[in-house]
């Protein structure tokens, strides 16, 4: 495999081997038109990819991920406003071909988009970052009431829906507080975590809910208490928490969150298999309302995790997706969703065994 500069720059020390597409720099400046011509070039005929993830790569891909991250942020934007390439049902059912090498240039010819650090809010923000290089877009960033921050964005989904996701980072000892105040404000009917705390001997997130059906844990202003507990036969750990907020005890005002666990998805890469994942997005699809979704960085498994709920719900509602559309609008609203091609080619896998499984039969 081809690796791209940006795969080569030194990463946090916390991170694993294997380097994240957050820890992209950007590039130097190619032609633009090259850009625009490699992602539009792609808009052909194609079909849905089966579930092999091993694909064969051509020698222009190193160019092609320089690409994917040269800034210039109007006509990155006017590149992700524009790609399309809508599957219908049918398209995702057929066998013939399974384009590995074309959607992993599909893939790199989407501009990360990634967010500056002169973006930030304030200097103390950088200390409240998992990773110094992952920084929140400031057009669609999660601001707390009193105006803290924190390393989050709101994320549109299918349709009109503006403020489907907030996307956000694994909480930090010393964001706790802050990521509690965030789900007290913004009320979400989930919480949809794709991370154990730790993977490979590395921490990815720290401990912030109950364990134990009565226990209760404080942290700034929020308790929450788990009331609830479902280990899950369907793959995932469904939790239901009780939140009280310390400053308005008088008003008897109590929050219930769903906490749904899934932790059996590596870092950087994709689960062993899409029979797994689909009952909790399905799960999530099925939910009311605002979804927050974090895995440790909030952007290689927080991405697809929502491009598959995004596009399973344009699949129900119209019979047809868009992968490449559900890309790019993901990146624009978070830079650097979905970090890696494997992802982008499970999405497909997994919207072909939803459409095999669940569309397919249904219709017979």
């Amino acid at each position: 495999l081809c690796q791209s500069p940006q795969l080569r720059q030194q990463q946090p020390q916390q991170l694993q081997q294997k380097p994240l597409a957050q820890q992209h720099r950007p590039a130097s400046r190619q032609g633009s038109n090259g850009r625009r011509q490699a992602g539009l070039g792609l808009l052909g005929s194609r079909r849905g990819s089966s579930a092999s993830l091993t694909i064969s790569l051509s020698p222009s891909c190193e160019a092609l991920r320089q690409e994917a991250n040269t800034p210039d942020q109007d006509k990155e934007r006017s590149l992700l406003e524009s790609l399309s390439q809508p599957l219908r049902t049918s398209d995702l059912l057929d066998p013939v071909g399974s384009p590995q090498a074309r959607l992993f240039r599909e893939f790199w010819s989407v501009p990360m988009h990634h967010a500056g650090r002169e973006e930030l809010p304030e200097a103390g923000a950088v200390a409240k970052n998992r990773y110094a290089s992952i920084v929140p877009n400031a057009a669609t960033r999660v601001a707390l009431d009193d105006g803290g921050y924190i390393n989050a964005n709101f994320v549109r989904g299918a349709g009109l829906a503006e403020r489907r996701f907030i996307a956000t980072q694994g909480p930090l000892a010393e964001t706790l507080a802050d990521f509690w105040q965030m789900i007290w404000e913004q009320r979400p009917s989930a919480i949809v975590m794709l991370t154990d705390l730790v993977e490979r001997d590395r921490p990815k997130c720290e401990l912030y809910f109950p364990l134990h059906v009565g226990d209760r844990m404080r942290h700034g202003r929020v308790t929450a208490e788990l009331l609830e507990l479902d280990n899950g036969e369907q793959g995932f750990q469904r939790r239901l928490l009780r939140l009280d907020h310390t400053e308005q005890p008088s008003s008897g005002e109590s929050l219930l969150v769903e906490h749904l666990w899934f932790r059996s998805w590596p870092d950087h890469t994709s689960p062993d298999s899409a029979v797994s994942l689909l009952p909790l997005a399905e799960r999530s699809v099925s939910l009311p309302g605002l979804l927050v979704v974090h895995c440790s960085a909030g952007l290689g498994r927080t991405g697809a995790f929502c491009a598959l709920c995004i596009c399973i719900r344009q699949l129900l509602d119209t019979g047809a997706c868009d992968c490449l559309a559900t890309l790019c609008r993901l990146r624009l609203d978070r830079g650097g969703m979905v970090q890696s091609h494997e992802q982008y080619e499970f999405l497909h896998t997994a919207l072909r065994h939803f459409a095999l499984t669940r569309l397919a039969t249904a219709d017979r």
